[in-house]
């Protein structure tokens, strides 16, 4: 039987980027330390794990639960702007490792997994 591993990505990169206690950045300041922290977790899980297949799962946003109940998250912060650009690096290095990434609008990650 084939071993699928399937990821909460939001789940990993907050870790990732709330736990590294060292912040890194590439040479031009952007700050990059949730990128290393998921992309350190990922490789350690896929070497320990060895699954058949694997896709990482991503929030969209709002979902189905805000429109029906509004206080739904309603006192969680907004993600860090410095966290914003490295979701879209942590994707554009799951593409380039050809690992599916899932979204479905309206629901979170944790919905689809």
């Amino acid at each position: 039987m084939a071993l699928v591993l399937l990821i909460d990505g939001h789940s990993q990169a907050y870790r990732a980027y709330f736990g590294m206690k060292t912040p890194l950045s590439t040479r031009k300041g952007e700050p990059t330390a949730a990128v290393y922290g998921f992309a350190r977790k990922l490789l350690a899980t896929l070497r320990e794990v060895k699954p058949d297949y694997v896709a990482v799962a991503f929030d969209t946003g709002d979902t189905w639960r805000h429109a029906e109940f509004p206080e739904y998250k309603a006192t969680r912060d907004a993600m860090p702007d410095d966290m914003r650009t490295q979701m879209t690096r942590i994707e554009a290095m799951l593409r380039a490792f050809n690992i599916p990434i899932l979204t479905y609008t309206n629901y979170e990650a944790d919905d689809i997994l």
